[in-house]
């Protein structure tokens, strides 16, 4: 068994991997009155590789790069634990690093975390964290980009808004590049779907994992996206400017290359009481596409007699979503929520479809529209 956990043929560069890693050395800490040399050399591979995988989980920021804010906690508890165990049993591994990657890991940590104590279900998350993380007294308010990791996150007193866009890992990555979340009020409005499971068999799991269930601007064929189809994680899409100013306002663009006949471009700018999204993309055919905005389940629409507003409440909460695009209009659909593991619901979608080898469609989000 030993053996096979030293075969990197059998060795999964993700948290699966450390846990090998980790059970690798505790077996030679068992063994090692027997073979001290052999345990010794099998202790060496493992810290190394091991610390080779803690600059492949976290980006230069702290970021974890499993796609998912659940997996971040995952990652931080885990290789704390491996800290704690390296030190309990005098292993030498590079102390100073393992700590200071963790410290950026644990100050991302508390920005990912709204302030009820949830996180957004983004990739293959759910609201709990469900492990270790060390949670500050207070909430940890502040706006970060991490393109390396294909996340943005404006964690406000006023509201909790992401973006997911590019990556440099497949791991528990959903079709999902430009898609957006919006928590108000401690209630959620805008989604990401969440995991629902791991088979990838299961219909439900597949159409959850697509460019479907997300809150983004996709070209129809981005519906069938395969991973194999791409040169490598980034080619999906990345993150390629975000400015701040000393008011509060930032602006955070993003491009996505789903789609083989073109780019999809968005730019997303926060002017406090309101958020602006302007999408685009020019095509050398003509295309179907499609702006999609997935709601909460609990999330109640009402839309304008001329399509171009749409008021959303959740409980005494509500936002406004105006388009601002001649020829278009709002429509309702129908999408999936999964807030919890194999648990499935029903959830609206507002949408904006066309067709065309070019578009520029704004949406603007009003948000604290009270009703």
């Amino acid at each position: 068994m030993l053996e096979w956990l030293l075969d990197d043929s059998h060795y999964v560069k993700n948290n699966h991997g450390l846990m090998m890693d980790v059970a690798l050395v505790q077996a030679s800490l068992l063994l090692y009155d027997l073979d001290n040399k052999i345990c010794s050399e099998w202790i060496s591979v493992s810290v190394a590789r091991l610390e080779e995988m803690l600059d492949q989980t976290f980006d230069s920021s702290g970021c974890c790069n499993e796609n998912s804010p659940a997996y971040h906690f995952v990652n931080y508890s885990l290789f704390s634990s491996v800290v704690m165990f390296f030190d309990d049993y005098n292993i030498p591994y590079n102390k100073l690093k393992w700590i200071s990657v963790l410290g950026l890991a644990r100050e991302v940590g508390q920005i990912l975390i709204r302030s009820d104590g949830t996180i957004p279900l983004i990739g293959d998350s759910e609201e709990q964290i469900g492990t270790f993380f060390p949670v500050a007294p207070e909430p940890r308010y502040g706006v970060a980009c991490y393109p390396d990791s294909g996340l943005f996150v404006a964690n406000l007193k006023d509201c909790y808004f992401t973006l997911r866009c590019g990556g440099s890992s497949f791991s528990h990555r959903h079709i999902d590049d430009s898609s957006v979340t919006l928590w108000l009020d401690g209630r959620d409005f805008i989604v990401d779907a969440g995991l629902y499971n791991y088979d990838i068999s299961d219909k439900m799991r597949r159409w959850l994992l697509s460019s479907r269930s997300h809150s983004g601007f996709y070209i129809d064929s981005a519906s069938d996206v395969r991973f194999v189809d791409f040169d490598g994680p980034s080619a999906l899409g990345r993150i390629y400017g975000f400015e701040r100013s000393d008011d509060g306002v930032f602006v955070v663009r993003c491009a996505h290359y789903l789609s083989a006949e073109c780019a999809v471009n968005r730019t997303i700018e926060y002017l406090g009481g309101a958020i602006a999204i302007q999408d685009s993309f020019k095509s050398r055919v003509a295309v179907k596409w499609r702006q999609q905005f997935l709601f909460h389940p609990e999330c109640v629409i009402c839309v304008s007699s001329d399509g171009k507003e749409a008021e959303i409440a959740h409980g005494k909460s509500a936002v406004r979503l105006r388009l601002a695009s001649d020829g278009h209009d709002f429509k309702i659909g129908k999408g999936y929520y999964s807030r919890r593991f194999m648990h499935i619901e029903d959830a609206p979608m507002i949408f904006v479809a066309g067709e065309g080898s070019e578009c520029s469609i704004s949406t603007k989000i009003l948000l604290h529209g009270s009703i």
